[in-house]
């Protein structure tokens, strides 16, 4: 873990080590080196007091005393690094959790603390109670924090997930089975292929493998990176053999192997690992996406040449100066990040002119939390080789958002948070190369949400818990006044009509809605899924 921590300092801050938010960003990527001394310390401390029950004491032990005390510092210690790191994320449901029950679990700490404090002085019964029930709280409320951390790095349901593999997830066949009774489906076509492997290595291989982080010197994303020119890197993918690629035979390997990928959360189901095996037999293409015509294809993943260096310091040492924090995408990289979330005062659409000199050469923006709105929109579209870009609590509407239609290359959107309603629907699924789009705590509908993921499958859509907001309600037409009173329904076509497909039954009694692609059309209608009420 120490290691994965060192691993998310960034190669090189240029120009911006002398920034007041560049500290701030390097004391947010301590958390994860952190956060596990206190969670182990206060754990220790409640469960030595819960041992010492048998002996029914009357003070706090003494070895449970030091552990809470050094425990709550550097609890709170990492609950400030925490809240750095979050400032420069940007949101997300299960961020703003964990942030905020790793708050309640601090002030509780600090309750704790100021017992013992009382207890020492008074030595009074009561408070000797306080220090150790709030012990054990602040305990659980650790665990409950680290879970959401955990779902943040690991994945959803990182903890649960093993009790729910045995009856949810199949094994991935070794070699497809020849002398299957049933009919093989019809290979599809190469383009098909290469765009769902395109959305398959974006969810669960970009993290390790795509452009900022190439571990073991594979790179998925883009997926012409993965076929090297040079004899420099083995090649993982050997097309039209995939029982011979090295990628084929990672994600078939057992899942406690070492070398099983990847590494962490659920293997890929046995659905997922069919489809790279197609994929690879076909030839694995890897050329322009079908949705992206060459010209508009980030083949450019090569940034602009830089014509007026000095210029172009001179831009970047002027975001410095107002407070941005502006990172290379890695050593020797004329990519640039740049952070704005933690400026302060808070940018404004003015400042929003320092990115022109290098507007060519943006590979990521962090506009969270600041005062830009619709109106400075324009700028931002013409930073055509923007990948991430993050207006997470800002006023950004629906014509913000229809600016950026030209962000051809636009690959991650966060709009938690904002203004933006069903209106930027369309303008959200037209883009090409976009992946991941956050659209929590926003006007969205529900009916906008469902007709984003039909339209755009490949995409993954966080709406948070809700699913963003209820659609408005249409008022019911007046009938007629000389219109005959309907028939009432009779009660078996009522129970009939109310009766829900057995797919959708069960998501229902989790819970959740049904995330078939058919029944999620029936659903933007106000209808039941025909085809799975027939098939049940």
């Amino acid at each position: 873990m120490i290691l994965e921590s060192i691993d998310m300092l960034p190669a090189t801050l240029h120009l911006a080590t002398t920034s007041e938010g560049a500290y701030w960003i390097l004391l947010g990527r301590l958390h994860p080196m952190l956060v596990h001394f206190p969670i182990a310390l206060i754990l220790v401390a409640a469960v030595l007091e819960l041992v010492l029950l048998v002996r029914r004491p009357e003070r706090p032990a003494p070895t449970a005393s030091l552990c809470v005390w050094v425990g709550t510092i550097f609890a709170c210690i990492s609950i400030w690094c925490g809240w750095a790191l979050g400032e420069e994320s940007g949101g997300g449901d299960v961020l703003e959790l964990h942030r905020w029950f790793g708050v309640a679990a601090g002030g509780v700490l600090l309750c704790v603390t100021a017992c013992w404090l009382i207890e020492r002085a008074s030595q009074a019964r009561w408070s000797f109670q306080s220090y150790r029930f709030g012990l054990w709280g602040g305990a659980v409320l650790l665990v409950i924090t680290s879970s959401f951390g955990g779902d943040m790095v690991w994945g959803d349901n990182w903890l649960t997930g093993p009790l729910t593999a045995q009856s949810s997830v199949e094994p991935a066949p070794s070699e497809p089975d020849q002398t299957a009774a049933a009919p093989t489906p019809a290979t599809p076509q190469a383009s098909t292929l290469e765009g769902d492997v395109v959305a398959l290595f974006t969810e669960r291989c970009e993290q390790c493998h795509g452009p900022t982080k190439q571990r073991g010197d594979l790179q998925l994303i883009p997926l012409h990176m993965a076929f090297p020119t040079t004899n420099d890197v083995a090649a993982m993918v050997d097309p039209g053999n995939p029982d011979a690629s090295e990628l084929y035979k990672r994600i078939t390997l057992p899942k406690d192997h070492d070398d099983r990928m990847p590494p962490k959360g659920e293997p890929l189901t046995a659905e997922e690992v069919e489809l790279v095996h197609s994929w690879i037999a076909a030839g694995a293409p890897h050329g322009p996406q079908q949705e992206q015509p060459a010209e508009d294809v980030a083949a450019s993943d090569d940034p602009p040449v830089i014509s007026d260096a000095v210029a172009f310091d001179a831009g970047l040492q002027a975001i410095i100066d107002r407070g941005g924090v502006v990172t290379a995408l890695h050593q020797g990289s004329h990519w640039y990040e740049v952070n704005v979330a933690i400026a302060k005062p808070t940018w404004t659409d003015s400042d929003l002119d320092l990115l022109k000199p290098i507007s060519g050469n943006l590979w990521s923006l962090n506009l969270g939390r600041s005062d830009v709105t619709d109106a400075g929109m324009t700028v931002i579209a013409n930073c055509t080789g923007l990948r991430v870009l993050k207006l997470n609590g800002t006023s950004i509407g629906d014509a913000g958002v229809h600016s950026l239609a030209g962000l051809k290359s636009l690959q991650r959107l966060n709009l938690y948070g904002t203004q933006v309603g069903d209106a930027s629907i369309d303008t959200i699924e037209a883009l090409p190369a976009l992946t991941h789009v956050y659209l929590w705590d926003t006007r969205v509908t529900r009916l906008g949400i469902d007709t984003l993921r039909v339209g755009r499958p490949g995409m993954k859509v966080d709406a948070g818990a809700g699913l963003g907001a209820p659609p408005p309600e249409e008022a019911p037409e007046p009938a007629p006044e000389d219109a005959p009173a309907p028939a009432p329904a009779e009660p078996e076509a009522e129970t009939a009509a109310a009766t829900l497909p057995p797919c959708c039954q069960a998501a229902a009694d989790r819970g959740e809605e049904c995330d078939h692609v058919c029944c999620v059309e029936a659903r933007a209608k106000g209808e039941i899924c025909s085809k799975c009420a027939v098939e049940g």
